[in-house]
């Protein structure tokens, strides 16, 4: 039976801008937050200690949903997220008070370390007795061990693919089968060594970017803010909010300015800086 087509109405810029913030602020949420790890700060750095095993696998596919494609019923003509927040900060809807600067220099900071090409030298790969040099970009490296850690064999002939396009790159020609035996093998590799090395710069980026959106949207949070009759608070419905799902998620964003929690700003030593 064909499948009958999912769409919503036309939004508007504005419209799909709220969806796309509130989107990678509950990714954000997941991925930074004091329930999942600990952050240790000395002389204005951070040291990321993550809660658990467990919790660190969760880090690392969250980030990979974060560097993925959203939805094309959503968000149209955008690779990833990070693509359609640099769009935001270019033409944003709601910068009442002038203070996109700070969201916008996050996302560029991060959107640059993120495309930074590394050669990682010396990858054990046992499955086919193989020693090798990857070139990838983070981005590349991150997302493909994030998808590698969430799907089973079943649903990875996509990750597959790219490993064994990454090994061309560095005149290493493997067959698709071996490509699939590679999986574990690369995953162990970048997770254990590769992953864990990067966690104090992906947790400092990720939580730049939140309190870019927080101060960004602040000014909007506070001239939609109202209270009723017996003093209690509630959000104004912005008149230019057609569709209903978006105007809800529009009062739960200003929800996430108004009250939730988040870390400092915080840097990275140059040590973790300079790894990989």
């Amino acid at each position: 039976m064909a499948r009958e087509p999912f769409e919503l109405p036309p939004l508007s810029d504005a419209e799909r801008e709220i969806l796309i913030l509130d989107a990678i602020w509950d990714l954000s949420n997941g991925l930074v937050n004091r329930h999942n790890m600990t952050i240790h700060f000395e002389e204005g750095n951070g040291d990321v200690r993550f809660s658990s095993m467990e919790a660190a696998r969760l880090f690392s596919i969250l980030l990979a949903d974060l560097l993925s494609e959203p939805s094309n019923v959503i968000v149209q003509n955008t690779s990833d997220y990070l693509k359609a927040l640099t769009e935001i900060c270019r033409a944003p809807s709601f910068d009442l008070a002038k203070e996109i600067e700070y969201l916008s220099a996050a996302t560029s900071s991060f959107h640059d370390w993120l495309e930074h090409g590394v050669i990682y030298y010396g990858m054990w790969m046992p499955a086919i007795w193989l020693e090798c040099d990857i070139h990838m970009t983070r981005k590349e490296a991150l997302k493909l061990v994030g998808n590698i850690s969430k799907h089973n064999f079943t649903r990875l002939t996509d990750s597959a693919s790219k490993l064994k396009r990454y090994l061309a790159r560095t005149n290493i020609e493997i067959t698709p089968t071996q490509a699939m035996m590679l999986l574990e093998d690369f995953e162990v590799q970048f997770y254990e060594d590769v992953f864990h090395s990067y966690r104090n710069m992906l947790a400092s980026h990720v939580n730049n970017i939140r309190r870019g959106m927080r101060i960004y949207l602040r000014e909007k949070c506070r001239i939609s803010s109202a209270r009723n009759e017996q003093g209690l608070h509630y959000f104004v419905r912005p008149a230019d909010l057609a569709n209903d799902y978006v105007a809800d998620v529009f009062i739960r964003l200003m929800g996430r300015v108004l009250h939730e929690d988040m870390y400092q700003e915080f840097g990275v030593a140059h040590v973790y800086r300079e790894m990989f």
